[in-house]
């Protein structure tokens, strides 16, 4: 075996002196009844960078023909990982006792990974001296007022907002990193934004956080609007259940136009009273979407309601039903029945101004009928 200290581990974290800091983000975490997130980034050094990639790139090649399986899979100890067909560091942190397995923390990455003990190999020494490349950090501000189900409900839409991305991070506690144990706090903004606010990732995470610990939906709307962040703005959109369609009480007597009328089982009709509502509706999408394609393809499932041009009839509100590979099937909200999008059919993600007012299609059958 090359060199196989008993007690390895990377370098101690040397941070940048500068109290700004490029960063990508690589993993966040949450455990159970935490009351927040843990959040992993890596400095974007180009020196640590390349070193890094050669690292990675020295260990895949040793490790594929490596047969030094994990003598002893203990908390601390410092190996090679196999998942799917890449090799990474990994530190582990326990044996899953009954089981050849064993659950670690990728030391570059931050995630963490269960894995097979036949995934694990003996790390060599020349493999320890590149210092851990994901470094935890917190972000600045109140995240842990949020009870730990909102957390936990957030996650994904969290990763969803910051993985894979890079941001700059104003270091708020630079002074205090040379206390052993302290994490760096950051303040992390999109430097791709114009305005300050868009690009506040802090920000954005709070908004997130709030939007899903509401229950009304008039506050969830407003909060809406109030969203600069356009990455954040589209992952709420899809938070935002289908308009409610509302009739009137058992009972009471209402003016209806039929739009369609299969049988006397199923046929759909508008209540006269709200017209002016949904003329007002159209005349605001057909201003709004007219001239306007925002790249919506028939792939994209984060979509689920769309304005639809519908020719001389204007701009319409739909709910997609079923998405194959050439189309999408949609229902119309206001006027009832169902039309196939091919690729070529104009059609934009619906905007959520167009989202306060109720569905007017309402599906119905008749009563009392004799025969």
């Amino acid at each position: 075996h090359e060199d196989d200290p008993k007690n390895q581990s990377p370098p101690p974290d040397q941070f940048p002196p500068e109290a700004t800091w490029n960063v990508s983000v690589t993993s966040v975490l949450h455990e159970e009844a935490a009351p927040g997130y843990s959040f992993y980034v890596q400095l974007l050094q180009e020196q640590n960078r390349a070193k890094l990639c050669q690292m990675n790139k020295d260990l895949n090649s040793w490790a594929s023909f490596s047969t030094d399986l994990v003598r002893e899979a203990v908390a601390g100890k410092l190996a090679a990982v196999r998942l799917g067909m890449l090799w990474y560091r990994v530190k582990l942190l326990q044996k899953v006792v009954g089981e050849s397995q064993a659950t670690g923390r990728l030391v570059d990455k931050g995630d963490l990974v269960t894995c097979s003990e036949e995934d694990l190999r003996e790390l060599p020494a020349r493999f320890v001296s590149l210092p851990a490349q994901a470094v935890c950090v917190q972000l600045a501000g109140l995240l842990g007022v949020f009870k730990a189900g909102v957390l936990a409900s957030c996650l994904g839409r969290v990763r969803e907002l910051l993985i894979g991305k890079k941001f700059s991070a104003v270091v708020e506690n630079r002074a205090c990193l040379g206390v052993p144990g302290t994490v760096p706090v950051l303040s992390m903004t999109d430097t791709g934004m114009v305005d300050r606010e868009e690009g506040n990732i802090n920000l954005a995470i709070m908004q997130l956080l709030r939007f899903a610990s509401v229950q009304s939906m008039t506050e969830k709307w407003n909060m809406l609007r109030s969203v600069r962040n356009p990455a954040l703005s589209e992952i709420l959109r899809r938070l935002v259940p289908p308009p409610s369609a509302t009739a009137p009480g058992v009972g009471e007597q209402f003016v209806v136009q039929v739009l369609s009328a299969g049988s006397p089982e199923n046929f759909v009709v508008q209540d006269v009273s709200t017209i002016e509502d949904l003329d007002r509706l159209k005349r605001d999408m057909d201003k709004f979407y007219t001239g306007r394609q925002e790249g919506w393809s028939l792939q994209n499932d984060s979509v689920k309601f769309l304005a639809v041009d519908c020719g001389s009839l204007g701009w319409r509100r739909a709910v997609i039903e079923e998405v194959k590979s050439e189309t999408t099937g949609v229902r119309f909200l206001d006027y009832g029945g169902r039309k196939v999008l091919d690729k070529g059919h104009l059609a934009s993600p619906l905007d959520t101004q167009f989202m306060k007012l109720p569905c007017q299609a309402l599906s119905g059958r008749l009563g009392r009928v004799v025969g």
